[in-house]
């Protein structure tokens, strides 16, 4: 027999966790989105301080 695996479905269930867990997963790409916005900035003026500080730390 084959097994079946899928995702289970509660109506009216509290959905709290579901929430605070896709928001750690979107909060990496937040940070990447920044990173590549910061590099894009950098291109036209690499000797700018406080963008270099932004992408160090």
């Amino acid at each position: 027999m084959s097994s079946i695996k899928g995702i289970t479905i509660q109506i009216g269930a509290d959905t709290n966790g579901f929430k605070r867990g896709l928001a750690e997963l979107n909060k990496p790409t937040k940070n990447q989105s920044e990173l590549e916005s910061v590099d894009k900035v950098l291109k036209l003026d690499p000797t700018n301080a406080d963008l270099i500080r932004q992408k160090q730390g």
